[in-house]
């Protein structure tokens, strides 16, 4: 048997490999994505040092607008976060109320589809729990403890694992699972104050049972047949004892009540320590296969999430501004120019991704990137960056997260622009 220092060392999730895309996410690193597009740039007459210029000042405007909503919703997070370590001193009662609720769940929820998660609905959380069996181990909750619960998935794609089944109890047979590549969940139990986010990699869709935080471990028919087992033995070995009283012709009742008193603690004490030796097992390889899926919690997860929504509006904006740039033709319409990124993508990169086009042309819209906006023609690359330089400086956009969640607070909608351009 493996060292419990091996076993720590071994992560499940080591062999699977990257995104298989099927949503907005675009799968490449911001530093990939941008040399290749300074290559196609520079096949299309657009000078490199130009072409970096200009994506370094892109990411600086959005960088700009993704710390200054960092700090907000730290603030705003601050009231129900269960990892805080600071005093309230101005108490959390003010912040902790059903509309403060609704507030901060409406900023998460905009920064998770910024970050190009989609949510799960009812339907699918519900498949999810019913047919839920993490690596193996049962676990069962009450519904009646959860106040809200949230998951939002980001990319998805297939692993292999193996699986013990009665055909198979020691090894196991391969299974190919299919796997939501980020998960997030945003929890809150009744009687509990504290909003909970955690983020995980590689999750099985009939693992999400297993993330609620009050998931409990039940004991599977193997572990079943081992404590009914050390139970036979106790009831067996007090068999063997009257089976020899009753023999020797020594039928004392008091002797024969001891004996039989004697074996029921040791069955009762076999089961319940077998009971709880196989929970704690279960709950032990639960949370072991957890610790490698685990990307982040609470706090660390909005940090997380900001890092990736920035990410992703840098890689919408850069590629479509130089597809834009580089077109041979003129772009007739968003659509087209979503076509035209997706093409793109598929033949430098080999992926198929459902582009934002809108998140994109919004980008360039408040970053004011156009030259002819009805047909989507953009300022020359020395012009776009000058103008975003003096963006930056002037920081016209650094609340734009702010206003956008506002602005979807109110309307009940994301607007298509809170920020206008110079």
């Amino acid at each position: 048997m493996a060292s419990p220092k091996a076993q720590l060392a071994h992560d499940p999730t080591a062999g699977i490999e990257c995104h298989r895309v099927d949503d907005r996410f675009i799968p490449l690193r911001g530093c990939d994505l941008a040399e290749a597009m300074v290559e196609h740039g520079a096949a299309h007459g657009v000078d490199r040092d130009e072409c970096r210029a200009f994506i370094a000042a892109v990411s600086a405007v959005i960088e700009q607008e993704a710390g200054a909503f960092q700090g907000e919703l730290d603030e705003a997070y601050s009231h129900f976060n269960p990892d805080r370590d600071t005093l309230p001193l101005n108490g959390d009662a003010a912040a902790r109320t059903p509309a403060g609720y609704r507030n901060l769940n409406a900023h998460l929820r905009y920064l998770l589809d910024k970050a190009n998660f989609e949510p799960l609905d009812d339907v699918a959380v519900h498949r999810a729990i019913q047919v839920a069996s993490s690596y193996g181990i049962r676990v069962q909750l009450d519904p009646s403890r959860v106040e809200e619960f949230e998951i939002f998935v980001r990319g998805s794609g297939r692993i292999e694992r193996r699986c013990r089944s009665w055909r198979a109890p020691i090894h196991g047979r391969p299974r190919t699972l299919p796997v939501y590549r980020r998960l997030v969940v945003i929890a809150r139990l009744k009687d509990d104050p504290h909003v909970l986010l955690k983020m995980f990699k590689d999750i099985p869709e009939a693992d999400v049972e297993a993330l609620l935080p009050h998931a409990e471990v039940t004991m599977n028919w193997l572990d079943r047949l081992f404590m009914l087992g050390g139970g036979a033995g106790a009831v067996g070995s007090t068999g063997m004892q009257v089976a020899k009283i009753v023999s020797a012709g020594l039928l004392v009742l008091s002797r024969l009540l001891w004996v039989v008193l004697l074996g029921g603690l040791v069955l009762i004490w076999r089961t319940f320590t077998g009971y709880t030796s196989a929970k704690r097992k279960r709950d032990a390889q639960r949370t072991r296969h957890l610790y490698f899926q685990n990307v982040s919690n609470n706090g660390g997860t909005i940090h997380v999430l900001i890092h990736m929504t920035a990410q992703e509006e840098i890689k919408e904006a850069v590629v479509a501004y130089l597809l834009c740039a580089t077109s041979a033709e003129p772009i007739a319409s968003e659509a087209e120019l979503g076509a035209r990124v997706e093409q793109y993508l598929r033949e430098r990169f080999g992926i198929r991704v459902d582009f934002d086009v809108a998140d994109a042309v919004e980008t360039l819209d408040r970053l004011a990137l156009w030259q002819d906006r009805p047909k989507l023609r953009v300022l020359p690359s020395s012009a776009a960056i000058a103008r975003l330089r003096e963006h930056w400086q002037q920081r016209r956009s650094q609340h734009y997260h702010r206003l956008r969640c506002g602005s979807a607070d109110r309307d009940g909608a994301v607007p298509a622009a809170s920020v206008s351009p110079p």
